[in-house]
């Protein structure tokens, strides 16, 4: 134990010491251990600052499309990109039987230098290092070009191989071709013949940048090195020097540009190995086709969808290129002096050759051209670069962004808000100056157009009501019922298979259609039946787009050359009413293709928003469409999405994430702003039928915003509802309901089930509160398919159907108005307005809505709703007997209704015997109550009850009853429920009601003395009938004569003088338990056998007590002595080992052991003791109440 306690003293110490020793060890080996930190931050920033590759946004700034012989439908694959000094090299399969050639662009204009013919599919297309050849690979064909002449170096077939990798020395004097047999094949410069190359397997290969070493792969990852030795008697070979394995598989092999890092990969990502140990370096790069950049410290990658910028430094992408574009089997590799990168995308029909180059702003405008080149990323810049805040177009002083009062006329004198005096006269405070507004009272809680006019202000349709109360604010028609919900068959219409992009005239009357295939464009009816062709006659040009007039009565269409050479484009006008003769207009000669377009709602303005790859840039023009005249052309600023507001004053337009706005009448650009602050871009957006709201989304997100249309202040941001197992939501389109208060939805939904995708699309319908918030209400049947499948949706004019067009469905499909969202359509539906909470029938019928007794009054206005068939009713559905029980001319009380027979007041005699005279009240006087008592005359046996009585159901008081017959009426009778046939006192009591025992003493309640008059109060009042009670009603059974609280007639001991409560009524003076002859009371011996004699105090000589209960001797007492001296030499020993286990930390307990209940004592003083054990000195007496034995402490 001492020990223990000696080493838990010193364990603070040893552990000191021990913890010491440790960090001791540990300081010894850091510095060999850990990496040196400010070595890493000395690289990092000398990578950094000593980069020639910019890392941060960059922006296309050109692009160059050309032709590969794909139609609409098709893409290019397999392109091959490569760049060197001031040439580009490009390939792709392309879509036509032909092969394609190879391309060479010079790199400044893009202009072609020079085309290789090509019969053949490529694999590899790559520069040499120093950019004097190219190499041109196919799976059989090696082929090598020198680039200052184009002469053609090495053409060589070898149909026994296939080849797999190509690689390049460092100093582009030696090829090496893979193809997994022998080595492949090596050649050399000057004269490029075959030499002797390894003996390699691997079908991956590169060749180390500055020394002769080469490494092979087989796509597992198994690889090997060779290294060009001096070989004794040989001379130089190549010679395998090791074998490693890399821990991924991949479909290319890189070197880096010093020889260090390995880049192994595929497609979607690649990994880094060490060169020296064949270890991963890093987890993952995005992408793959890895092209590093000319100072060797960036490289790009790419995969179906993005272009990345990485490091070498850190080996991860510093930059993700995205444009939204679709990059399958793409490619991109920088300049040669790393200041662009090139990249090449297919697109339908044609691919493009795309220009990026660093945007350090952010603004989509790169660096060389941007002439604000610090735009805030919170605002949109134009062409230029410049944002709002970066402009003053009217030369105020004001930018833009915060010049209240944009148009003020030159060397005027403006406030900091820049408005002048004049402009700041504005007396409705609509934010339009007096001098320019044209609706001067404009309500204080309202805003105005350009011109000053609000909603409430403005009748568009021209129907005499203004806007803001109109119902239908563009339809001259006297309502707009809301259309909840749509039905569809899933089913596509005949003959529509060929047919997309479906477009209804203003009047609904026909639909215009582009075929697929042959771009024409027909016209159908609302039955789908074709009416009309239209045909392009404008030659060498296709038909992009097409807009239908207001009027209904003629259709634009809008060409494109299909020359990539002839940038032209233009519209064509055709009139239903005679269409051989229509009107062309070129008005481009510099457009590449049209972004979007929009007629004026007169008819009479074009508006335009197109670009070129001329100069990369668009532009936004406004057509006078009777002359064909430009009324305005705006360079700065072009628009993805176009639409004119209803009163056509202002032209609005989105761009990215940004909505524009510009005064048709001049081409003022009025506002730029950045609304959309979600991932991703404005796709499309309305303008509210009442003109005071924008509506706008992302077609790849879920989210709708709503703004106001003058301030584009953000009103409400709503989240698409979606099916629980939903993993993603799109909206696919977004229509407003011609009342103004509903939005209609095409939502696109993918859930997951099995491993397989399910992609559900349905017509969502939200409530456009007055808050502006949008509610959901209710969702069609989803149109389901493996295949993401958008559905393309357009409503009719009258919102009668929907055309729609999904990918799943092999046509269009029509889904019919569903006006009250029951999922009956309209057609088939015999409760149109059924409430959307009510569960509808077969025939869209709710059950307020039928008629369940055919009685012409539907359920929800029928007020007696099971009126027998054939019963003639009034207009509320009541029969004359469902209002008029008895017909007695009195309506029943709380009837429905009159009648058919227009029954009048309230019965109450609702049964009135036919026949019966009548009062007022409907009742007969048999019904009536003349007494008031509630029971009607015919029924009431007493006929005159006083208005102070409570009548029974005969109709009798209390003193004309008499309940229990016994001759005294209830109002008298104090005892109203005596039993028959017994005699009564005046008060109506019996002898027994009275005195209940009949010892003629009366009960303690009793009401009165009973016809035999008893008399006092019985204080015993269960006396037996023949026992003679005394005046208080007792007998003497039932009496106490000792006293003992035992009656006389269970009183064992009916003399006891000294009670104790006994139940038996006997004292222990009176009681021998032991039937010793002796008394209890002095019985010291409680239990003397029955068959031996005890002395004088009870005791037996077996009982051992014979002497000892007499007198005590001397020898008791020195028995008694010697017991408690040994007693008290047994407490001293105690004690002191008791003091010794205390010392010793030892507790010790002791227990007391009692006596059996049956063990007999010896009685002295009255009580019985016992010394148990016997010698312990532990002394016992017995409890008399118990029993029990109790210690004496």
């Amino acid at each position: 134990m001492y020990s223990f306690e000696l080493l838990f003293v010193m364990r603070g110490p040893i552990a000191t010491v021990s913890i010491a020793m440790c960090l001791l060890f540990v300081l010894s080996s850091y510095s060999s251990t850990i990496p040196n930190n400010n070595h890493f931050e000395d690289s990092e920033a000398q990578s950094t600052s000593g980069r020639s590759v910019h890392y941060g946004d960059w922006q296309e700034h050109r692009e160059l499309p050309y032709d590969e012989g794909c139609s609409w439908w098709e893409e290019a694959s397999n392109f091959l990109l490569d760049t060197s000094n001031q040439l580009i090299a490009v390939y792709s399969e392309g879509c036509t039987p032909d092969f394609m050639d190879v391309v060479i662009y010079n790199i400044e204009d893009f202009s072609v230098v020079q085309t290789i013919e090509n019969q053949e599919i490529l694999r590899f297309l790559e520069f040499s290092p120093d950019g004097e050849y190219l190499a041109v690979m196919s799976n059989g064909n090696i082929r090598i070009y020198e680039t200052d002449s184009w002469t053609e170096d090495l053409n060589q077939d070898f149909n026994t191989n296939y080849f797999q990798g190509m690689t390049w020395s460092g100093g582009s004097d030696r090829l090496v071709v893979a193809t997994g047999n022998n080595g492949g094949h090596m050649f050399e410069a000057p004269d490029w013949d075959e030499v002797e190359g390894t003996t390699a397997t691997g079908i991956y290969v590169a060749h180390h940048p500055t020394e002769d070493i080469l490494w092979y792969v087989q796509s597992s990852g198994s690889g090997n090195v060779y290294e060009y030795q001096s070989v004794p008697l040989v001379g130089k070979r190549w010679v395998m020097v090791r074998s490693f394995t890399l821990s991924t598989s991949g479909e290319f092999l890189v070197s880096s540009p010093d020889g260090n890092a390995l880049l192994f990969g595929d497609t979607y990502s690649t990994t880094v190995y060490s060169a020296t140990d064949y270890t991963q370096i890093n987890s993952e790069i995005y992408g793959g086709n890895i092209k590093f950049s000319s100072d060797g410290e960036s490289f790009v990658s790419m995969d179906y969808y993005d272009i990345y910028i990485n490091s070498v430094d850190k080996w991860e992408a510093e930059t993700i290129l995205e444009d939204g574009g679709y990059y399958y089997e793409g490619a991109a590799v920088f300049s040669s002096n790393d200041s662009e990168i090139i990249s090449i995308k297919p697109y339908s029909d044609y691919s493009l050759l795309t220009g990026w180059m660093p945007d350090s702003d952010s603004d989509g405008v790169v660096d060389y051209q941007d002439l604000c080149p610090n735009t805030d990323s919170e605002e949109n810049s134009d062409a230029n670069g410049c944002a709002q805040s970066q402009k003053d177009t009217d030369e105020d002083g004001i930018n833009n962004r915060d010049d209240v009062c944009p148009r003020t006329p030159s060397d005027t004198s403006v406030n900091s808000s820049g408005c002048s005096e004049e402009q700041l006269n504005d007396t409705d405070g609509d934010g339009t100056a007096d001098a320019v507004d044209i609706c001067p009272e404009t309500p204080a809680n309202e805003s105005g157009n350009i011109y000053g006019c609000s909603s409430s202000q403005r009748d568009v349709d021209g129907d005499n009501f203004v806007d803001s109360i109109d119902n239908c604010p563009l339809f001259a028609i006297e309502a707009c019922s809301n259309v909840l919900s749509w039905m569809t068959s899933k089913e596509p219409v005949s003959g529509t298979s060929t047919f997309i992009n479906p477009k209804w005239s203003p009047d609904g009357a026909l639909l215009a259609n582009t075929e697929t295939g042959t771009g024409k464009i027909f016209l159908m009816n609302a039955n789908f039946l074709i009416e009309t062709e239209l045909e392009n006659s404008v030659a060498n040009t296709y038909i992009e787009n097409y807009l239908w007039a207001p009027d209904s009565q003629s259709i634009i269409l809008f060409w494109e050359s299909t020359d990539y050479s002839n940038s032209t484009c233009g519209y064509s006008i055709i009139e239903l009413s005679g269409t051989v003769n229509p009107v062309h207009n070129t008005f481009s000669t510099n457009c590449d293709f049209v972004f979007a377009s929009a007629i004026s709602p007169d008819g009479t303005k074009l508006a335009l928003s197109t670009f070129s790859y001329d100069d990369y840039r668009g532009k936004l023009t406004q057509i006078n469409i009777e002359t064909g005249d430009e009324d305005f052309t705006d360079e700065d600023y072009w628009a993805f999405e176009l639409m004119y507001t209803h009163d056509g004053t202002t032209l609005v337009g989105s761009s990215n994430r940004n909505i524009l706005m510009w005064d048709t009448y001049d081409g003022y650009f009025l506002q730029s702003k950045y609304v959309w602050n979600s991932y991703g871009s404005i796709s499309s957006f309305l303008i509210s039928p009442d003109g005071n709201s924008l509506v706008s989304w992302w077609t790849g997100g879920h989210l709708v915003m709503v703004h106001s249309f003058n301030s584009l202040e953000l009103l409400s941001t709503t989240s698409v509802e979606r099916d629980a197992e939903s993993e993603e939501v799109e909206i696919n389109d977004i229509t407003f309901s011609r009342s103004n208060e509903l939005l209609y939805m095409t939502i696109q939904e993918r859930t997951e089930a099995n491993n397989e995708y399910f992609y559900n699309s349905s017509i969502h319908t939200y409530e456009v509160t007055e808050s502006h918030d949008l509610n959901y209400i209710t969702q069609t049947d989803n149109v389901s398919d493996t295949r993401s499948s958008p559905l393309s949706s357009y409503v009719s004019p009258d919102e009668t159907q929907i055309v729609a067009r999904t990918s799943a469905i092999d046509g269009y499909i029509v889904w019919d108005r569903d006006s009250d969202g029951d999922k009956i359509e309209d057609a088939e539906d015999l409760c149109v307005n059924t409430g959307m909470n009510d569960s509808a029938d077969e025939n869209g019928c709710s059950w307020e809505q039928r008629d369940d007794d055919s009685d012409g009054i539907s359920n929800m206005y029928d007020l007696c709703p099971s009126t027998p068939d054939g019963i003639f009713t009034d207009s509320v559905g009541c029969s004359e007997q469902q209002v008029d029980g008895d017909l007695d001319g009195v309506c029943n009380e709380g009837a429905a209704s009159t009648g058919p027979a227009n029954c009048a007041g309230e019965d109450e005699c609702p049964n009135t015997e036919s026949g019966k005279p009548i009062s007022s009240k409907g009742c007969s006087w048999e019904q009536e109550d003349d007494d008031l008592d509630y029971v009607q005359n015919g029924d009431d046996n007493c006929p005159d009850t006083s208005l102070f009585e409570t009548a029974d159901s005969y109709g009798c008081g209390e003193k004309q009853r008499d309940t229990d017959g016994d001759t005294v009426n209830d109002f008298w009778d104090i005892c109203p429920s005596t039993e028959m046939n017994l005699t009564v006192d005046e008060a109506g009591c019996s002898d027994i009601e009275a005195d209940s025992d009949l010892d003629t003493v009366c009960d303690r309640d009793a009401q009165s003395s009973g016809p035999s008059k008893c008399t006092g109060t019985d204080i015993c009042p269960n006396t037996g009938a023949n026992d003679t009670a005394d005046v208080n009603g007792c007998s003497w059974n039932q009496k106490d004569d000792d006293g003992d609280g035992v009656f006389n007639a269970i009183d064992a001991c009916p003399s006891t003088t000294k009670p104790d409560g006994s139940p038996d009524g006997c004292s222990s003076w009176q009681r021998d338990s032991d039937d010793d002859g002796i008394v209890d009371a002095i019985d010291e011996c409680a239990k003397t056998p029955t068959d031996e004699f005890s002395n004088q105090v009870g005791c037996s000589d077996s009982q051992g007590q014979g002497g000892m209960a007499s007198d005590q001797d001397d020898l008791s007492i020195v028995k008694w002595a010697t017991i408690l001296g040994v007693i008290l030499g047994i407490l001293l020993v105690g004690g002191f080992l008791l003091r010794r286990d205390d010392l010793d930390n030892v507790d010790q307990k002791t227990s007391t052991e009692y006596p059996e209940y049956a063990t007999r004592g010896v009685m002295k003083e009255g009580r019985e003791w016992i010394e148990y054990p016997e010698g312990s000195g532990n002394s016992f007496y017995r409890d008399p109440s118990t029993g029990q034995w109790v210690k004496i402490d």
